[in-house]
């Protein structure tokens, strides 16, 4: 079986979410302030939205924003616990 395609599909991808990695810094850099607002406030909105939706209906394990909001509240509650220490 040959793997190749894929691996070079998904070599570009990653390639690809690089460069748009390397573009929202480049963004934040001549936007300043304002742009990273923004995101910040996008970023709150997703996070209501994960929170307020049930996961029914949307597969095994929920969205992708739902995973990264429960992963995100469980490392704060571990550091929050680390700083009590």
């Amino acid at each position: 079986m040959n793997h190749e395609p894929i691996t070079s599909h998904t070599k570009n991808y990653v390639h690809q979410v690089w460069l748009a990695s390397l573009g929202t810094v480049g963004m934040l850099q001549k936007e300043g302030g304002k742009l990273f607002n923004e995101l910040v406030e996008e970023g709150k909105r997703v996070e209501t939205r994960s929170k307020a939706t049930p996961a029914k209906g949307r597969g095994k394990g929920g969205s992708l924003a739902e995973t990264v909001v429960a992963k995100k509240e469980t490392y704060q509650k571990k550091l929050e616990a680390q700083l009590q220490d």
